[in-house]
This record gives C-alpha cells, structure tokens and sequence, in this order.
C-alpha cells in the first residue's frame, strides 16, 4: 500500500498511530519511575531472595511518602494492606521490627488481615479483603506470596484466572496498587 492511503478500518480495535494520537502518555505513578498507580506488579525470585523485603519496602514509602531506596519519589502517599500467608506472627514482628523503629507511623497504617493461607480465593475471606479495602482505601496492596492465596494449583490457568480476577477488582473498583 504507498504511504499516502490511508489505512484500513480497523473493526473494533486501532492502529497504533491513533492510539500515540490519542492522549497523554503521562503516567500517573505512586513510586516515581517504579510503580504505576493502580497498577499491578509480581515479583519473582528464589526462596529467601529478599521479595518480601522489597515489597515491604514499596509499603513503608506509600504509607510515609519517604522516597523508595531513598531515590523514588512516593508520589501518593495513603494506607496499604499486607495479605501474609507464609509467615508466622513473630516472623513478621522480627521483619517488620527496624522499619517500625525508623518509622512509626507506619504501626497504625499498615493493615493485615488474619487467617489468609490456604485462599483468599474463599469467598469468606475476600469478603474480609474487600471489606478492608472498601473502608481503608489503600494505595497499595501486597499478597505474600501469591501461590498460598488460592485454594487451586498455581500452575493451572484457570485457577490463577480466579485469583487474577479477584485481586483485579482491587485495582478496577478501589484503585488500590
């Protein structure tokens, strides 16, 4: 086709030329540079590769407004829910321990919900979830990990299809991250 026609139609859908002709493409972040707001974001890596670190380290930024690594500016701060399904409770108080000390503010601003092993995919305990999310509003949300938060098999699609479906609904209704 010479470069002077115009394209085709496309039935339901659009080129890629209208999509970079259609708007902004400012990206609104809630960690500068790291994390979309209201995005999603899975981490992957050998046990005891520090994933839940990091990830508590996402939190601690959100909830003070303090720069992520001290270099990425937390661009909204607000509350967070920490889904746990690994640890026991005096793992997470030995974990979380030097960030309480550095920033207390965080005592009262990080939630965790109880009982969550085995499946938030429940339909008792996603209502706890939603309920907390619904009331809390939090900025951002960290499922640890994410293959004891279903009651199927990880490696199957349609049981993670589910559980993808249900955190889903944290982002599409709340605008939780």
């Amino acid at each position: 086709m010479p470069n002077s026609q115009e394209p085709p139609a496309q039935p339901g859908g659009m080129t890629l030329r209208n999509l970079m002709d259609s708007g902004d493409s400012q990206i609104d972040w809630l960690i500068e540079s790291v994390i979309p707001r209201g995005g999603a974001v899975e981490m992957f890596g050998r046990p005891g590769s520090r994933k839940t670190f990091l990830g508590m380290q996402f939190m601690v930024s959100v909830v003070t407004g303090q720069p992520f690594l001290g270099k990425y500016a937390a661009l909204h701060p607000g509350n967070a829910i920490f889904v746990q399904a690994e640890l026991t409770d005096s793992e997470l108080r030995h974990r979380f321990a030097p960030l309480a000390l550095a920033y207390p503010e965080i005592l009262d601003r990080i939630y965790m919900p109880h009982g969550m092993y085995g499946g938030v995919d429940d339909p008792r305990k996603w209502a706890l979830i939603d309920r907390m999310t619904k009331e809390l509003r939090p900025e951002i949300a960290l499922f640890d990990p994410l293959s004891l938060m279903m009651s199927g098999d990880p490696n199957q699609q349609k049981d993670m299809l589910k559980l993808i479906k249900l955190l889903n609904t944290l982002r599409f209704e709340y605008g939780t991250t």
